[in-house]
């Protein structure tokens, strides 16, 4: 019964690999195998890893990577990868993972708020479908513990020192523990006092430019960010209502935060 159930884990870790990712020339091999008294366990045990294997790649600008995204974009997303890697470790890719979180963590940038790329393709550069330039970009805050999490877990599993020795994962994590924390007001004394934020890419604006709203004006005017782009914003009213007086925008701004804007571009 627990083998079993450990197996079930696996396979709906495969399953979360294989049906994000689409076509691939570069096929890798694994010596997993897994047998269970159900034959549809097995069978989809077989296909998930077959899926999965067919859509790692090699040979490409960015290295050794495994399509981790929306189809058709040849790319793969900090928090699909961060989410796919203990099926990709299960298989045996333990090397792309790694080549990917740190294409991710060597990313990071002051010029961008402290956020990294929220994807990169095989040419190792940033998809145009969510980057523009590092004042117009699609981004969501969790990403950058995810990316630590899962840096964390595949240490764990692999006893790969590098995750903890590489200057450039040890540079991404200290300014995520402390920039990117002071940059976006998520330290445990400000983070229920803060302008909530929600983000959205409008389908209207899709290959033209994102839309934001006017809370982002309010956090420009009060410097607690200095570009507008990675985040569009709506305003978190349960979060205002405990937001000490001198905080707290107009209410005239809160009541506008609440709806989209109609600007095409975030760098306001």
């Amino acid at each position: 019964m627990a083998l079993e159930k450990f197996g079930r884990l696996h396979v709906c870790a495969l399953l979360t690999l294989a049906v994000s990712i689409s076509g691939s020339l570069h096929a890798a091999s694994s010596r997993l195998e897994f047998t269970s008294s159900s034959p549809e366990l097995t069978r989809a045990f077989a296909w998930a890893k077959q899926q999965a294997l067919a859509y790692a790649h090699e040979g490409d600008s960015v290295g050794r990577w495994y399509e981790a995204a929306l189809p058709g974009r040849a790319a793969f997303c900090m928090r699909d990868v961060s989410h796919q890697a203990m099926g990709a470790q299960a298989l045996g890719l333990a090397d792309y993972t790694r080549n990917m979180l740190l294409r991710f963590a060597a990313s990071i940038s002051g010029s961008r708020d402290w956020c990294v790329f929220w994807e990169i393709n095989r040419f190792n550069r940033p998809p145009p479908e969510d980057y523009r330039h590092d004042s117009h970009f699609w981004y969501c805050l969790p990403a950058n513990f995810d990316l630590v999490d899962a840096c964390y877990r595949m240490y764990r599993w692999s006893g790969d020192s590098s995750y903890l020795n590489n200057t450039v994962f040890q540079d991404f994590y200290r300014h995520t523990a402390s920039d990117y924390l002071a940059r976006w007001q998520l330290d445990p004394s400000r983070i229920m006092f803060r302008l909530g934020y929600s983000t959205f890419m409008n389908p209207s604006t899709r290959g033209t430019g994102f839309k934001c709203t006017e809370a982002i004006r309010v956090m420009r005017r009060r410097g607690a960010i200095s570009c507008s782009a990675p985040i569009c914003l709506r305003q978190n009213t349960r979060g205002l209502r405990h937001m000490p007086a001198s905080s707290r925008p107009e209410a005239t701004t809160v009541r506008r935060g609440r709806q989209r804007c109609g600007l095409t571009r975030c760098a306001v």
